[in-house]
């Protein structure tokens, strides 16, 4: 709140999600949405906002996080880039420096760049100037119009940058869900216990409680945690440093650890998961547990389009699409993803990626 009045919000694919989600405000700030009519790159994005924005706008990745602290460095400047160190810079633009002030160039996924090189962060502080720059190169009709073609012109103008050293995290892997997770959770420093909560709980640090919530006896919460409203926890169960939404169930004698779990999961008994995602509306049957070891590595490696993706993590466990159901007695190994909706037979062993 205070940092901007006012958002737009491109939106496309499944935008009804997005506004039903977040409505016409969000705290003081006045949302606006605007629809890309085909998903034809950044550049096209920016453009689609043009009539509502001011002399001078933030742009923002829509599916990255990036702090406030962050977004204020970029709030003195007029032409600006938010840059910040990365342990596989190839994946993004590396920012060249001119000086300790400006850029040289930002080269697009080099893949010589070292370890914790300069990234591109996709957050920019504008002018409207922009928008004549974009509409000068625009491409043909079956080309992608990307913000990027703009960086030399920029660059030109006397484009600056500012450092975030953690101020920026992407979301690109299906775990990143967790890490982006984790680092807002580091922000709680307080507890807020709003919930029925039984006898012999233990709760300890930062744990929030939603209304309606009913914590069953003998049951722990370690902190920091979120847990939303009309959430049932069962007797003797461990929650471990994990964010719940509304409406969850969760059986007895389950141990959740540094978990993700959206609204309306239903989560079986003596259910054991660590470093998991669990989609809306997943049915997890009695006694579903996660490996989350790696296999013959020092970190989790995750099958993306094709290709082993290194996590960089040294345990992790498996990534649960909405409307999806585990049976009973089923073992998810390491970084396995279960498509939405997908069906597990009870007792499986689920080793590799299972597509609906």
């Amino acid at each position: 709140d205070g940092l901007v009045k006012t958002a737009v919000i491109v939106v496309g694919f499944e935008k009804q999600q997005i506004i039903d989600a977040f409505g016409d405000g969000w705290g003081s700030m006045n949302l606006i949405y605007v629809e890309q009519a085909r998903p034809r790159g950044t550049g096209d994005a920016v453009l689609c906002a043009e009539r509502y924005v001011g002399e001078r706008f933030l742009v923002l990745n829509g599916d990255d996080l990036v702090l406030r602290d962050a977004l204020q460095l970029l709030l003195p400047h007029t032409l600006c880039v938010l840059a910040a160190p990365h342990s596989q810079p190839w994946r993004f633009g590396v920012v060249i420096p001119a000086d300790d002030k400006h850029v040289k160039e930002i080269r697009e996924k080099p893949r010589n760049a070292p370890p914790n090189s300069l990234v591109s962060t996709g957050a920019y502080m504008l002018t409207c100037e922009a928008f004549n720059l974009l509409r000068q190169c625009r491409p043909k009709d079956d080309e992608e119009h990307m913000l990027t073609q703009i960086i030399p012109a920029l660059v030109s103008r006397g484009l600056s940058y500012e450092i975030t050293e953690e101020g920026w995290l992407p979301i690109t892997y299906p775990w990143d869900v967790l890490l982006c997770t984790w680092r807002l959770m580091r922000q709680l420093t307080d507890a807020s216990i709003r919930g029925r909560i039984s006898h012999n709980v233990i709760i300890r640090g930062a744990v929030h409680i939603g209304t309606g919530t009913v914590v069953a006896p003998d049951t722990s919460i370690e902190g920091p945690c979120i847990i939303g409203e009309n959430v049932i926890i069962g007797r003797g169960t461990s929650i471990t440093r994990c964010a719940i939404a509304d409406g969850v169930h969760i059986g007895d004698e389950c141990e959740l650890t540094e978990c993700v779990v959206y609204d309306h999961a239903d989560i079986g008994n003596r259910v054991h998961l660590s470093r998991t995602v669990i989609g809306e509306r997943v049915r997890l049957g009695d006694g579903v547990c996660t490996d989350i070891e790696p296999l013959g590595s020092d970190t989790v490696r995750s099958m993306v389009k094709g290709e082993l993706v290194d996590t960089q993590l040294s345990s992790l466990g498996a990534f649960i699409g909405d409307d999806a159901c585990i049976g009973s007695g089923s073992i998810l190994k390491a970084g396995i993803k279960i498509w939405v909706g997908a069906q597990v037979p009870h007792g499986s062993i689920v080793d590799k990626d299972i597509v609906k």
